[in-house]
């Protein structure tokens, strides 16, 4: 699966495994309400789901340096995106 963002582009794995949803469950309930578990439970999460990160052609390493640098809507597109991944609405019946 790919995500366009403005001046990257993004291949993400469509699904986890359970392990990997554990591990960032885990993030969660370590420090519950504090900013630094937030900010650990979204780069976790990132680092999950992203496969690759291009630039042109050029490859980029996932960082939180890297995060940060996004333009605002790109960077909120993103955790958007991924977190609509990890927690999907329940399908109706």
């Amino acid at each position: 699966m790919t995500l366009q963002l403005d001046k990257y582009t993004i291949e993400l794995k469509e699904k986890i495994t359970y392990g990997e949803k554990e591990d960032i469950a885990f993030v969660i309930e370590d420090e519950t309400n504090n900013k630094k578990n937030i900010k650990d439970f979204r780069s976790k999460l990132l680092s999950t789901y992203i496969v690759s990160i291009k630039e042109g052609e050029k490859e980029v390493v996932f960082s939180e340096e890297w995060l940060r640098s996004l333009d605002a809507d790109d960077g909120t597109e993103l955790v958007e995106y991924i977190s609509g991944l990890f927690n999907p609405k329940k399908k109706e019946s």
